[in-house]
């Protein structure tokens, strides 16, 4: 088991019920009409990111909160006729419906219970593409467009591809998921019940993230990298904040300090950085160590892909060491908090050891932010001729 996520599970249970709670409250108080339809919600429509984001987002949300609600209602109980509102390609995601496409981008709608639509009056072709599913458990859902609620994580614009899926984007994270599974599945197991939306875009000025306020939701930016164990560890990274979040709902059962007190210094993208900021990066930073350490281990990977888990080992592993050190030296934790960072220190040091076949005379001059592949081969030559541990 892993001993993080063991010491927390309490809280991960809380903070599920929390936010189930909140937000159905919310919702019935917006719409007394559908709730009364509904009797109840179903608390895994409550957690999902769409709907956080749609009370907790800035500006227009770009959908109608009907739209986001009927799918979760029984077909019986929904209302003979409710308001959509399309996107920029002309399409409205209704959850656990599907998504209806039409010729009418950007367009407020009518649909009624058949799911035929109209605008002013007139008719409006539509394709339904099914998307039953209102539960997630078992896999979050992938997005290679950016749900409009979501739109203002990313600074508001259409951020994002076309349905079609960039660069092979799903085959590699459904990879990555497997090899997650097999390597660091208690992990797995918490992504799964905490992570409910993927957003993969593309955007060079970006870096990937995850969204307190959409909750639930992590977007993966395809801009710095490809492949399989470039998803891996991104899931590792991003996921691993959205389990954290919910793990510290409340930042004070861990620090001494408030979240938001300042540290020493910035990160390398240039952000200041607070004590929350730092815990959160160094215990994300585990997880991404034990995963590529998990996937060097047991996994039968490329050479290329054996490449490249060797370069983010060693990238993250460091990171992983300075950041713990910092975070030490800060003196910002509660007791609670100091119990962690006794854990975080004994595994980093049976990481570090397990990790030095892979990364010992590792070159990482010359690394951005965002781990570069060409870069570290071009400083580690080596390893294209061989150099296998």
């Amino acid at each position: 088991m892993d001993a993080v996520i063991d010491m927390f599970a309490r809280e991960v249970d809380e903070t599920e019920r929390s936010i189930t709670d909140a937000v159905g409250r919310i919702v019935s108080d917006a719409r007394p009409d559908l709730a009364s339809r509904a009797g109840s919600w179903d608390p895994n429509a409550c957690l999902d990111p769409l709907l956080l984001a749609f009370f907790q987002g800035s500006g227009d949300p770009g959908v109608t909160l009907d739209q986001l609600l009927v799918g979760r209602m029984d077909p019986r109980a929904r209302p003979h006729e409710l308001p959509i509102r399309t996107d920029a390609r002309g399409a409205a995601e209704l959850p656990g419906i599907g998504i209806l496409r039409t010729n009418h981008p950007a367009a407020d709608l009518s649909l009624d219970a058949g799911l035929t639509a109209t605008r002013d009056g007139e008719v409006v072709s539509v394709e339904l593409t099914p998307q039953p599913r209102m539960r997630f458990e078992h896999e979050p859902v992938l997005d290679h467009w950016v749900a409009p609620p979501l739109r203002f994580v990313l600074g508001g614009g259409p951020v994002g591809g076309p349905d079609a899926s960039p660069r092979g984007v799903a085959a590699d994270l459904r990879r990555a998921l497997d090899i997650l599974d097999r390597v660091q599945p208690d992990f797995a197991e918490v992504m799964r019940r905490t992570t409910r939306r993927v957003v993969v875009f593309d955007d060079v000025g970006l870096n990937s993230l995850a969204a307190p306020r959409a909750h639930g939701s992590v977007f993966l930016d395809l801009a710095h990298g490809s492949g399989p164990i470039y998803h891996l560890e991104d899931l590792l990274h991003q996921c691993g904040h959205v389990a954290f979040q919910a793990m510290t709902l409340r930042p004070d059962t861990v620090l001494s300090v408030p979240p938001d007190h300042p540290l020493d210094g910035s990160d390398e993208g240039g952000e200041q950085r607070t004590a929350y900021v730092v815990l959160h990066a160094v215990v994300t930073e585990r997880w991404m160590v034990r995963g590529l350490l998990g996937c060097l281990a047991g996994e039968p990977l490329s050479d290329l892909e054996r490449i490249e888990a060797r370069g983010r080992l060693a990238y993250i592993l460091g990171r992983y060491v300075l950041d713990l050190t910092d975070l030490i030296g800060a003196d910002v934790v509660a007791p609670r908090g100091t119990v962690l960072l006794r854990q975080l220190l004994a595994d980093l040091r049976t990481l570090h050891r397990l990790a030095q076949p892979f990364v010992q005379g590792l070159d990482l001059t010359g690394q951005p932010y965002n781990f570069d592949l060409d870069t570290f081969v071009c400083r580690n030559p080596q390893l294209l001729v061989g150099d296998r541990p």
